[in-house]
């Protein structure tokens, strides 16, 4: 088992940053197809979690991104980076709904990431090109 230090609270902090950065270049790939979109990247200060302060690391500005479509609007905001289960979660706000979306990567091993979903017999699905044009496409 790994010993948690402070040290390695800011660089799982630093991974995440990296992993948010390296989802939202893979959405600009993906918004290629869907033209007349804007996109915008911006930053908002992380939520301060329970490891954040046992070990007195400060809060520190975390990646965003939104997406005006027409008059569809898709946010993505990180909410967290220690989630049991998960390698982290961001919020995935539509006009019609919140979706949740995490990482399933174990360790510095990239990112997996996958939508929850509202279905008992499928929770997650991966969150694949298709999943995102659907959460484009959601009306008001």
């Amino acid at each position: 088992m790994v010993q948690m230090t402070k040290e390695l609270v800011n660089r799982q902090i630093d991974h995440w940053i990296d992993r948010l950065n390296q989802l939202y270049d893979k959405l600009d790939d993906w918004m290629v197809a869907v033209p007349h979109a804007r996109t915008k990247r911006e930053s908002l200060k992380q939520p301060l979690e329970p490891r954040m302060r046992e070990f007195h690391v400060a809060a520190r500005s975390v990646p965003t991104y939104t997406i005006h479509a027409g008059k569809q609007r898709v946010s993505f905001v990180p909410a967290a980076l220690w989630v049991p289960g998960t390698n982290g979660r961001v919020n995935i706000t539509t006009n019609r709904a919140q979706h949740i979306l995490v990482d399933r990567a174990e360790g510095d091993n990239g990112s997996k990431w996958f939508l929850v979903m509202d279905d008992f017999d499928h929770p997650l699905a991966p969150f694949n090109k298709t999943e995102f044009l659907r959460l484009l496409v959601e009306q008001e």
